[in-house]
């Protein structure tokens, strides 16, 4: 599959790092993961359901870059994390922890 995602940082396109954060860890692939995390499967429509506020179409390309990265699966239209979204789980829900926790103490 040849990778249709636009170039972020020109001066750095191939930075893995900064290509991870731009991708898959931006909000909505976040939620998109800590969702997968908790419920273990869903469709997008159960995803649109939780997170009103995204389009279809955006919610598509969060999904698309994500099965891209080897993060999430689907099977018979419902997806859920794969080996390696279940190792960045961990990391994702203490980040979500630190966010939450900072953001109250403003």
């Amino acid at each position: 599959m040849q990778n249709k995602r636009p170039i972020i940082n020109p001066t750095f396109p191939e930075c893995p790092i900064r290509n991870v954060l731009a991708y898959d860890c931006n909000g909505f692939a976040i939620a998109v993961i800590l969702t997968l995390g908790d419920r273990k499967e869903a469709t997008i429509e159960d995803l649109l359901m939780f997170y009103p506020e995204i389009s279809k179409h955006k919610l598509s390309i969060v999904l698309e870059y994500l099965m891209e990265d080897g993060i999430i699966s689907a099977d018979n239209l419902k997806y859920h994390l794969s080996n390696k979204g279940e190792s960045l789980l961990p990391i994702l829900k203490k980040l979500s922890d630190w966010i939450i926790e900072n953001k109250l103490k403003r």
